[in-house]
């Protein structure tokens, strides 16, 4: 998607360049592009930069398989930093592929009341919502050590933007237009809590965590 995205402004700045050369020549007139597109063939020279990596000196008798301190390559490094990497958004798509948007929360804690996809649904070339009644109460619960987060909400949000829902369209732009379109009701709930310290004065903290609070 870079490389596509790279190509179409360099065209542009290709072309903005021949216009305003061809324009000073008397062959066409560069008075239709506004000022500001105008700008986008001016070259930029800047001093060569200069910077300094530092490493940390690890002790001689640290054993060789000891990675603690020592500037490890990381294992993706050269294909990200020559622009070998291949992303998701690289790979070509699929027959029968589907893409994904998911229902985002709206309000930063509050119980969900009614959550409505039949609009959404009815557009051509949305296939299924799901949501956390499309799981088991094992199946949404993930996390990397602990799972104590939902794939889905269930029953009601802790956070502005917790994933609700998701709708499965034949694109990209159809399955974000259809996620926009799920009616989500909700009944706040109070407090708010946004800060360390409204969490502190309102005892609210992590089931099964240290509860220590030092200053």
């Amino acid at each position: 998607a870079y490389r596509r995205a790279l190509v179409v402004s360099l065209f542009f700045k290709a072309f903005l360049s021949i216009t305003q050369k061809l324009s000073k020549a008397g062959i066409v007139s560069a008075d239709a592009l506004p000022p500001e597109e105008r700008s986008g063939a001016d070259s930029f020279h800047t001093p060569a930069l200069k910077s300094s990596q530092l490493f940390e000196r690890v002790c001689t008798d640290q054993p060789i398989f000891d990675p603690i301190g020592r500037p490890k390559v990381h294992a993706a490094a050269l294909k990200q930093a020559t622009g070998e990497a291949i992303y998701t958004d690289d790979i070509p798509r699929m027959d029968g592929e589907v893409y994904l948007a998911f229902v985002l929360s709206t309000k930063p804690r509050a119980k969900i009341t009614k959550l409505d996809a039949s609009e959404a649904l009815a557009l051509g070339g949305v296939h299924q919502f799901f949501s956390y009644k499309d799981l088991t109460e094992h199946e949404n619960e993930v996390g990397p050590v602990f799972h104590d987060e939902h794939v889905f909400a269930a029953g009601e949000v802790h956070c502005y933007g917790q994933i609700v829902g998701a709708i499965a369209a034949d694109n990209k732009a159809l399955a974000q237009r259809a996620a926009r379109m799920v009616k989500v009701e909700y009944e706040e709930l109070s407090p708010v809590i946004v800060t360390i310290e409204q969490a502190i004065e309102h005892g609210s903290y992590f089931p099964d965590y240290p509860r220590f609070v030092t200053k």
